[in-house]
């Protein structure tokens, strides 16, 4: 069967095989192939130097082979002429869609074969009698229409909303004292019960925001900052609800934006922080 399909859809694609090559093609396989029992036979058409041209495409099973085997063979003639190279795409469409159709009418046959019933032992016939398949289906002299491909729809990204940017931190620098502590505190890094935190401005900003602790991720309150001058500084208490039902935690600081209040936009979050109470 390798070398007389290869024979055959070379000259279906280039459409100019002599009549020598098909011969000797014949003689190749003439033992082990036979078409009494097992055929396909297809019409393909090509178009060369500008003309259209109609070329056949015959395929025979071996002798003995059953229906199973035959549709093993089409399955396998489908797979080589996707991978011959040098054969136009239209000429390979064509003959894997008359494959297709080939192998569906054979399952079918297959399908009945092993559904049909046994028959009822009548004078003269042998026990267990099973009834004839039912009739083949007609093969394809030439091809079905091949399926209408269904046009993607492209779409434009620039009509799609873009995502708001992100609200401008405000420029404030945290920090941590303990009562009685000198100086104006340094960087935050534990967090006790009686820790204050500092606030500085670094530009003038307006009332509403506020700091939010969370607690593992948890709200556990906020505080709200008031109106500031650029370069004022404030000492704040944090939340009283901050050390509740723990005794070691960690804590982080969102500074949210002036709309909303409370409820506004994050513009930055601090740490997260050890918190001991």
């Amino acid at each position: 069967m390798t070398m007389r399909l290869a024979l055959i859809l070379a000259a279906t694609a280039l459409a100019s095989t002599s009549a020598f090559a098909q011969m000797e093609a014949d003689k190749a396989d003439a033992r082990a192939e036979s078409c009494d029992a097992h055929k396909f036979e297809t019409t393909v058409k090509n178009e060369v130097d500008g003309k259209v041209r109609a070329s056949k495409v015959k395929l025979c099973g071996k002798e003995g082979q059953t229906d199973k085997e035959w549709a093993t063979t089409l399955r396998d003639a489908a797979r080589k002429v996707e991978t011959t190279e040098g054969m136009p795409q239209a000429v390979k469409d064509q003959i894997i869609t008359a494959l297709n159709v080939e192998i569906s009418n054979l399952e079918a046959v297959i399908a009945n074969a092993s559904a049909a019933p046994v028959a009822t032992t009548m004078a003269g016939d042998l026990p267990g009698k099973v009834l004839p398949p039912a009739v083949r289906p007609p093969e394809y002299a030439t091809l079905p229409p091949l399926p209408r491909r269904v046009p993607t729809v492209a779409v434009d990204m620039s009509l799609r909303k873009p995502a708001p940017p992100p609200p401008p931190k405000p420029r404030l620098k945290v920090g941590c004292i303990t009562p009685g502590e000198p100086g104006a505190g340094g960087p935050c890094f534990t967090l006790a019960r009686t820790t204050q935190l500092t606030v500085r401005a670094d530009e003038n900003l307006a009332a509403g925001y506020h700091l939010r602790f969370l607690r593992r991720g948890n709200d556990r309150g906020d505080v709200a900052l008031g109106q500031m001058r650029k370069g004022q500084s404030l000492r704040l208490k944090a939340p009283k609800d901050l050390c509740t039902g723990v005794v070691r935690s960690t804590v982080e600081i969102q500074i949210l934006t002036k709309s909303g209040g409370s409820g506004g936009e994050v513009a930055d979050t601090l740490g997260p922080y050890d918190l001991r109470c």
